[in-house]
């Protein structure tokens, strides 16, 4: 039965289809819920393409540490989701006490992006796993066309630019810039205590120089909104950037809650 959504905390909806690509999000989500105030919901989702390659006869594991495979079965992958399990949580749980929020997991099987989608409602913020290739800091990385800016995105970019010390890199249109760096300063000035942001800008319009961009310097996030112009589907911005995407939910499109 469909009835009006009560009122609740905003959630970090955060998931990964392993605990190698939960990891570099943790922090993250910890952070994103503290600066909204809300709760995080975390997922381990059983990916449907991951569960259907192991059934395969030739289907192999890399051993990262080993630098090597091994044949693996789908009981092999279901132990390996179990233990991803296990350690997401401890991990998850320990962040989320140094942030003081709250938190909740839970495992799923199924499409990973569709899965994520289902578990958002209005308001939520939707926090994607994705193991980074190499360690070095790279920026928060906020691309939002549309004009006005959402101003929703500009605070997170902001928070987790201070509070992870790393520069926030802004893809927006040219002539939203003088707007967006007002809201910045209301920002810092809201928050005096945090350390120094620091921001550039580069221009939306040109989507192979984002793209590039992504590619090049592997970024530490990328935040950007569900509803945003992104030049390519979640799938391949994923795989270009190699690092953990956060949208914010258009509260316009979302689903009703179900009671």
């Amino acid at each position: 039965m469909i009835k009006q959504a009560r009122s609740r905390a905003p959630r970090v909806i955060l998931g990964a289809i392993c605990f190698a690509d939960a990891r570099p999000a943790i922090r993250l989500g910890a952070e994103l819920a503290a600066c909204i105030g809300g709760e995080i919901r975390a997922m381990l989702v059983e990916d449907d393409a991951v569960r259907r390659f192991a059934a395969l006869p030739f289907a192999k594991a890399l051993i990262q540490t080993k630098r090597a495979s091994q044949p693996i079965t789908p009981a092999d992958m279901q132990k390996a989701f179990a233990r991803d399990a296990s350690i997401f949580q401890e991990t998850l749980d320990q962040a989320a006490r140094r942030a003081a929020v709250r938190w909740s997991f839970e495992q799923r099987r199924g499409q990973f992006i569709a899965e994520m989608r289902n578990a958002a409602s209005a308001g939520d913020l939707i926090l994607i796993g994705h193991q980074r290739t190499h360690d070095p800091r790279g920026d928060i990385v906020l691309f939002d066309p549309s004009d006005p800016v959402d101003d929703r995105l500009l605070d997170i970019g902001a928070h987790l630019g201070q509070a992870l010390g790393q520069k926030l890199r802004l893809f927006v249109s040219s002539q939203t810039v003088d707007a967006v760096q007002a809201r910045l300063n209301l920002w810092c000035e809201r928050h005096p205590a945090m350390p120094r942001l620091v921001v550039s800008y580069q221009d939306a319009a040109d989507p192979t120089a984002f793209l590039r961009y992504l590619s090049e310097t592997r970024p530490s996030a990328l935040v950007a909104s569900v509803g945003s112009e992104l030049p390519n589907d979640i799938d391949a911005i994923l795989d270009i950037a190699r690092c953990p995407i956060i949208l914010a939910n258009d509260k316009r499109t979302s689903r009703p809650e179900e009671v």
